[in-house]
């Protein structure tokens, strides 16, 4: 069983939809079955499918996620850069939240917090389980991101079935004004997770310079 860690607004959706056109594999028409997210149980039924893409799985109770892991092969975690997310999760809302509360609540609720999940699921389900990569590399090379992800995980890679652009938003949010507290925040966040992983995301210069 594969379980997906990522926060969302990282690219689940597609890479979802590009491992269910894989005929060699067996996953479930719902990509989102929210099992292992909102209750402190499952059944043997619940453990036989071959992916859960559920993007709130990362906050699953820790009791819980101890005792999935056995039935769980491997984990992928996406992340992406705490800004960029960040603006995201903003053109998702409901039209005319300011982008000063949206960042607040992305802060409390863990949305933004990469470095942290990584860490907790670290300690719950251990390093060599977890695939980690960044959704910029998604962007930036689609098949060769694809490709690494499936031969991590050990799935037959077949090919992209859906090149399309992700996450597309109809609003686009003009010259978005961070917060000094979001911006320490991500800064944070983004050391914690290059410290654990040993990944270069780039996404401190981005920062670095919001904050000039």
């Amino acid at each position: 069983m594969i379980v997906f860690l990522g926060l969302p607004k990282t690219g689940s959706t597609w890479i979802y939809q590009n491992l269910k056109c894989n005929k060699s594999l067996n996953i479930s028409n719902v990509k989102e079955p929210h099992v292992f997210n909102n209750q402190y149980y499952f059944t043997e039924q619940d453990v036989k499918h071959t992916v859960d893409f559920t993007t709130q799985n990362w906050s699953m109770d820790s009791g819980l996620a101890r005792q999935l892991d056995k039935y769980v092969d491997k984990y992928l975690y996406i992340v992406r850069n705490p800004l960029d997310l960040v603006k995201s999760w903003h053109n998702w809302t409901i039209e005319g939240q300011n982008f000063e509360d949206t960042q607040m609540l992305t802060t409390r609720s863990g949305l933004c917090s990469i470095g942290s999940v990584l860490e907790r699921w670290h300690h719950l389900a251990g390093k060599d389980k977890i695939v980690v990569d960044l959704y910029e590399n998604l962007k930036q090379n689609q098949e060769e991101f694809f490709k690494k992800i499936c031969k991590e995980l050990s799935i037959p890679f077949d090919k992209i079935h859906k090149p399309q652009y992700i996450n597309k938003t109809d609003r686009v949010l003009q010259k978005p004004v961070y917060t000094k507290q979001f911006l320490h925040y991500a800064i944070e966040e983004t050391e914690k997770f290059e410290d654990l992983t040993g990944i270069n995301t780039g996404y401190l210069d981005t920062i670095h310079k919001e904050m000039e």
